[in-house]
């Protein structure tokens, strides 16, 4: 690969890491409002439960989907192979966990939280599970 390329390749992954981020930061919901809601009304709490979820995302509920996202895209990707594909991956896994989050979130008014916490689960098990498939037949 000639330097020109691949500098135009890292550059391309820049500005997509920087439009990823601020999609993530910006854009999509706090994907932890529902539970914060259902944990506020188990606790009787009446306080700013939109600032509770804010402070909760900030402090803990981003290192989570970091980890779990980072995690299930580990199973398909390895660092520097094609850092593009890598960062596009993360987006996507980082916004269906997020979506995940939010549906189960608004289930769990009707189920046990724990049986959410396990949906959680059982959904990372199945990207991974696609994502290494998908692999697979790609190095095949």
């Amino acid at each position: 690969m000639s330097r020109n390329s691949n500098y135009r390749s890292s550059s391309l992954y820049h500005i997509f890491k920087l439009i990823s981020y601020t999609i993530r930061a910006f854009v999509l919901p706090n994907p932890f409002i529902p539970f914060i809601k259902v944990l506020s009304a188990k606790f009787n709490y009446t306080g700013d439960i939109i600032g509770l979820a804010i402070a909760f995302n900030f402090l803990l509920g981003n290192f989570i989907l970091h980890y779990t996202t980072y995690g299930v895209v580990g199973t398909a990707y390895r660092k520097s192979e094609n850092p593009i594909l890598g960062s596009v991956l993360y987006f996507i896994i980082f916004w269906l966990n997020s979506m995940a989050l939010i549906g189960l979130g608004m289930l769990s008014s009707l189920f046990n939280l724990w049986i959410m916490f396990i949906g959680f689960i059982i959904t990372l098990l199945i990207e991974s599970y696609i994502l290494l498939k998908l692999r697979e037949r790609i190095m095949i």
